[in-house]
């Protein structure tokens, strides 16, 4: 058995298939893959969903843009088995009200509970905004392990009450493996 040192590997021609190894054969490697940025994900909601007035509500997300791992099942993210590590989230959440409101809220939730570092909030204490749409982006890095999952969920106030919904197909999730 002899040892290969080079830096750079081509084909005869510099561009089609190289092949290492026959067919059936198992190939070592010495260097450490960790499949970075896998598992990933991104999903959205498809349709108008109404929220409680001043209740955090979990978003309906159905519709999976891409889905690496299969882990995303009944609107959360599953950290799959030997797949712990530091995950980028990004959520973009779309709160609509008929009527006026003044405090807007949209967070990640990890195993059930508000990640308190993945938030975003809108508030006006003197005045109320008058009939409308409030879009908020939370990014982040969480720490996770095997079956680890992640949620999101959106809130608002609304004192004149009216109809609150995360706008169908404007809230979205994503996320990935990074370390």
């Amino acid at each position: 058995m002899g040892t290969l040192k080079t830096t750079n590997i081509e084909t005869i021609s510099g561009s089609g298939t190289l092949t290492v190894g026959a067919s059936g054969e198992t190939i070592a490697l010495g260097a450490t893959t960790n499949n970075l940025l896998t598992p990933s994900f991104k999903v959205r909601n498809n349709a108008d969903q109404t929220l409680a007035d001043g209740t955090w509500t979990k978003l309906t997300l159905d519709t999976e843009i891409y889905d690496t791992d299969s882990a995303f099942a009944s609107d959360k993210f599953t950290v799959p088995s030997g797949k712990d590590g530091k995950y980028f989230i990004s959520y973009q959440v779309s709160l609509n009200v008929t009527t006026d409101w003044r405090m807007a809220w949209g967070a990640i939730y990890v195993n059930g509970v508000l990640e308190d570092t993945l938030k975003a909030k809108i508030s006006l204490n003197s005045t109320l905004f008058n009939d409308g749409e409030c879009v908020m982006s939370i990014n982040g890095v969480l720490d996770l392990s095997a079956t680890d999952y992640v949620e999101a969920y959106g809130r608002i106030y609304s004192p004149s009450g009216g109809t609150i919904v995360a706008e169908g197909g404007s809230c979205v999730l994503q996320g990935y493996r990074i370390i």
